[in-house]
């Protein structure tokens, strides 16, 4: 499989597209689709979407799961802004409903739900801390 956005290259055993849920795993369990699917001239299928999160995609397809990503950080001289660990998890979120991967949107959900739970419990202690009421 071949993601084309920026010229990644990923490579997926087709055993786990086949059983891949949402629509991967429709595309290529049908012989006809993944006769007419684009391709590069390696003969490697190509995905038009973002590649940022693919990595955790393809990982998933794989094993059934998946390291949640991180926001970034940036060094002294790069210019790129930071992003936060949920806003990433976010945007593997959409990724995840936009293949209906619904395993995966399941895993990223309850990771992000677990994180806000436990944000609510932390500020609630540093408010009571300061002495306010909560």
């Amino acid at each position: 499989m071949y993601h084309a956005c920026a010229l990644q290259v990923y490579s997926l055993r087709l055993v786990h597209l086949h059983r891949a849920p949402g629509v991967i795993g429709a595309f290529f369990s049908d012989a006809a689709n993944a006769a007419i699917a684009e391709r590069d001239e390696a003969g490697r299928v190509i995905v038009r979407r973002p590649f940022k999160h693919f990595q955790a995609i393809a990982d998933f397809l794989r094993d059934g799961s998946c390291a949640m990503p991180v926001g970034y950080r940036p060094s002294t001289y790069d210019t790129r802004p930071a992003t936060k660990d949920d806003d990433e998890m976010l945007e593997l979120l959409r990724e995840a409903h936009a293949y209906r991967l619904e395993p995966l949107v399941e895993l990223v959900s309850q990771e992000l739900v677990q994180r806000w739970a436990r944000s609510g419990l932390e500020m609630r202690r540093q408010l009571s801390s300061c002495g306010f009421s909560v």
